[in-house]
């Protein structure tokens, strides 16, 4: 049973280092990503916690979007 409260949001996600393999930077859409991170802490920040692996491309997304909100 569900109870309610403030529920843990997991989010998986990363933005290719261009010194990495060339082939995920070719194929990321970093726009998208970035859009999408920003989209999920907008809706998920004021009512719930997200849990995410702090990836150094996806940290300053998120800590962005969650100072605009306090």
């Amino acid at each position: 049973m569900a109870t309610k409260g403030i529920k843990n949001i997991f989010l998986s996600a990363s933005i290719p280092l261009p010194n990495r393999d060339a082939k995920y930077i070719e194929t990321a859409d970093i726009i998208a990503i970035r859009d999408a991170v920003i989209a999920l802490t907008t809706v998920v920040l004021p009512h719930h916690r997200i849990i995410w692996g702090g990836h150094p491309s996806i940290t300053p997304l998120i800590y962005y979007k969650w100072s605009k909100l306090i």
